[in-house]
């Protein structure tokens, strides 16, 4: 249009007067144009606009004409104080320091024109200088930046002398060269025998910054990636200005902005503002994601979920590992672009599966698929998933349950749903390295299938959440099966096999024949239970010690402490089991947590001459008074 009548822009402002701009699209480039007010200041006709010269918006200057009046303390009512205020401002904008925008922010707030603590500071800050680089100057990086960027190693993580585990990658040689380098010196003298400098290729450099190659990435391999954040495209000027793209949420009555999303708003002006003052993140595109070699993944909409998705929000966080599949490698820019929908993920019909070669067994794979098959027809256990809030709490299966605690400490525990139903919950704890006990929950009181009952019972004691069944139940137990652990006559025994532990007391018994030997073992046949074994005369017997909440349950008694149990068991070893309680002399029972384990057991009426002392077995008199460590 300008053009056209060979004018020229003297102002920001003939973009809506001569180039007919819409208000919106006025506000939105008019801060790109700069316009030398100097060159017209003696021609045009009008008043210049000197912040027409600026990165401010015109919707600002009113803004900008207040901090310049109240800096220089001029009287506003004055004609032409706003005038000579920005031209003075500009001159001195030292005196703009002792502004203090927040309340100036404040009171635009309660204006209801928005948050505006961050468009006053960029304000202040461009009148120190119109156009001003406030950037700090371009260097190049250092040695050491580039090592920490390229490795993420710097001289404090591979100082000398610190240990580390390396690969053998090859064989360095020394060559005698010298004769070699004579000879080829005579070929041509000064001749350049290096290799021309050629750039790295786009893969090449892919390569060395990555790790990766096209073959580690190629396009169908399922990766692991984690969500670094929402992509999201900014509201266009043309869309704002239709009323009907902004719609009412039926269930909440509140509106909702037609690009982030959020239904929050009481009003259409509500949303208006919103939109105006750029609180809007703009609609969603995608999701970002990242993978542990620095390469960035792009996730769109449509590949997100087999449903359409209209707010990512609803399905990922950020932090989140995700399942995807790789659909495009752009070595120059370093990114993937991903898929993460579930019929993508299966391929079953093959669409990323690597192109078969020509011994590929047809035959064999569809047996291999036809038992697959048949597998998963075999019913399950299913279990009901679960919404509760707590971080021990994880709706997993039992295998993933032993998954998730294998890297975990021993006493550690993870609450999963139970196969009894939405009223019980399990409770698998860590007893020892692929040693698991599970405890079953029963939940009283509850509101509804999914929620957690108000009352909790594990046998016949009630708890009322679940921290005090980890602090009351779980940790008690854990804290007496590692004192157990520690004890200097515990052994592995392969998990409390007998026959490892019968070899065991043998030994002891040869090396020292007039003690009783005795050992504690973790039973792998009764998770969270313990072996005692211990050879009297020439038969090893075993019993089980159970680890209650209160102590350890043996032979039908309750021991607050190992030290306690020991001393009991010196005591009352020669007494049978309340199992052994029979009217056959000699005859062995199981059945319960202190019932006998293997046979060999002496019955009642036939008294030891050897008891029970410390860590071995020592002759004395059968009688509990003279029994000391």
């Amino acid at each position: 249009t300008l053009r056209q009548k060979r004018s020229v822009l003297e102002n920001r402002s003939q973009l809506v007067t001569t180039c007919e701009m819409g208000p919106q699209v006025f506000l939105n480039c008019a801060a790109f144009i700069k316009i030398d007010s100097s060159v017209f200041s003696d021609s045009a006709s009008d008043y210049t606009e000197v912040l027409d010269g600026s990165r401010i918006h015109p919707e600002a200057y009113e803004w900008a004409r207040k901090m310049a009046i109240d800096a220089l303390e001029y009287d506003e009512s004055a004609e032409d104080a706003p005038r000579e205020s920005i031209e003075e401002i500009l001159e001195s904008p030292d005196k703009l320091k002792d502004l203090d925008l927040d309340a100036f922010a404040e009171e635009l707030a309660r204006q209801n024109l928005g948050k505006k603590e961050t468009t006053l500071y960029d304000i202040r800050d461009e009148l120190f200088g119109l156009y001003k680089e406030r950037r700090k100057p371009y260097r190049s990086l250092t040695i050491e930046e580039r090592f920490r960027l390229l490795t993420g190693e710097t001289a404090d993580t591979l100082q000398v002398g610190k240990l580390i585990m390396c690969t053998v990658s090859g064989i360095v040689r020394k060559k005698e060269t010298t004769l070699y380098d004579i000879r080829d010196e005579l070929f041509g003298l000064y001749k350049e025998r290096r290799k021309p400098y050629r750039s790295l290729t786009i893969e090449e450099r892919f390569r060395l910054l990555t790790g990766e190659t096209a073959d580690t990435l190629q396009v169908g391999k399922l990766i692991m990636c984690t969500v670094s954040g929402i992509v999201r495209k900014k509201q266009i000027g043309e869309v704002l200005e239709n009323e009907n793209a902004i719609m009412r949420s039926e269930q909440t009555n509140l509106y909702q902005c037609p690009f982030c999303m959020v239904d929050l708003f009481q009003d259409l002006s509500a949303v208006w503002n919103h939109l105006d003052d750029g609180s809007c993140p703009g609609q969603a595109i995608g999701i970002r994601t990242r993978l542990d070699n620095g390469i960035t993944g792009f996730i769109g909409l449509k590949n997100l979920s087999d449903r359409p998705v209209r707010n990512p929000e609803e399905r990922v966080k950020e932090g989140m590992s995700v399942h995807c599949r790789i659909l495009r490698l752009n070595m120059d820019k370093f990114q993937l672009d991903l898929t993460s929908r579930s019929q993508d993920l299966a391929d079953k019909e093959g669409k990323f599966s690597s192109p078969k070669d020509a011994f590929y067994d047809d035959e064999a794979a569809m047996k291999d698929s036809d038992q697959e098959k048949k597998l998963k027809q075999k019913p399950k256990r299913t279990y009901v998933k679960r919404v509760i809030a707590h971080p021990a709490f994880h709706n997993v299966s039992f295998e993933q349950a032993v998954q998730l605690l294998a890297s975990m400490d021993l006493g550690e525990c993870i609450i999963r749903p139970s196969s009894k139903g939405d009223d019980h919950l399990t409770i698998t704890w860590k007893v020892d390295e692929s040693l698991y006990q599970h405890i079953d929950v029963t939940e009283l009181g509850k509101e509804n299938a999914f929620s957690l009952g108000r009352t909790l019972r594990i046998g016949n004691e009630e708890y009322e959440d679940l921290d005090e069944i980890i602090a009351r139940h779980i940790q008690p137990m854990a804290s007496f099966a590692r004192e157990l652990f520690s004890y200097r006559y515990y052994r592995n025994a392969d998990g409390g096999s007998k026959t490892t532990l019968d070899k065991l007391l043998q030994v002891e018994k040869k090396r020292a024949p007039s003690r009783i030997p005795y050992f504690f073992s973790a039973s792998r046949e009764f998770p969270g239970k313990f072996l005692i074994s211990y050879m009297p005369r020439t038969k090893s017997r075993h019993e089980l010690i159970g680890v209650t909440p209160e102590g350890y349950r043996f032979r039908g008694q309750v021991h607050p402490s190992l030290s306690a149990l020991i001393q009991w068991f010196k005591e009352h070893f020669r007494d049978p089991p309340p199992a052994m309680m029979a009217p056959n002399r000699g005859a062995t029972t199981g059945g319960n947590t202190s019932a006998l384990y293997s046979t060999g057991y002496q019955s009642a009426g036939q008294p030891f001459s050897n008891t029970p002392i410390g860590g071995g077995w020592v002759d004395r008199p059968a009688f509990p008074q003279y029994l000391r460590h």
